[in-house]
């Protein structure tokens, strides 16, 4: 992911990875890959500032937050980008190319993990946050 963010001049950070994090047991592809549509979706959303990625656990599952300083999302859209061929409204105006795809598998890949992805924006420019929850 560091190449399309260094294209793209952006800051694409790790941050607050506790020494005691602990270790899950799930499917590592199925994890690899929703983590990198989030990440390339961050990533492919936004054009100043960056992306960061924070790990964390709970008593119950780990979370992995992606925030990035994008084009944001309209709250009300929000559910409809897990449906299979959605994109947001404002990507018409950012001419950004996608089958609408990536977080409805996503979404489907954590629920086969016994976990679930959040997307939580409030609004137009003001950037995404994307968490991602797996069951320990």
């Amino acid at each position: 992911m560091q190449p399309l963010a260094d294209d793209k001049q952006l800051s694409l950070q790790l941050l607050n990875v506790p020494a005691n994090c602990r270790v899950c047991q799930t499917d590592p592809k199925l994890l690899k890959q929703i983590v990198l549509n989030l990440l390339s979706n961050a990533i492919k959303f936004t054009d100043e500032g960056g992306v960061s990625v924070t790990l964390s656990s709970e008593k119950d599952r780990i979370v992995i937050t992606i925030v990035d300083t994008g084009i944001g999302i309209e709250p009300a859209e929000i559910e409809t980008l897990f449906h299979d061929f959605t994109q947001a409204g404002n990507v018409m105006h950012k001419e950004q190319k996608g089958t609408g795809l990536g977080l409805s598998l996503s979404k489907k890949m954590a629920l086969l993990l016994k976990g679930d992805i959040s997307l939580h924006s409030r609004g137009i420019g003001t950037g995404c946050r994307a968490t991602l929850f797996i069951k320990l």
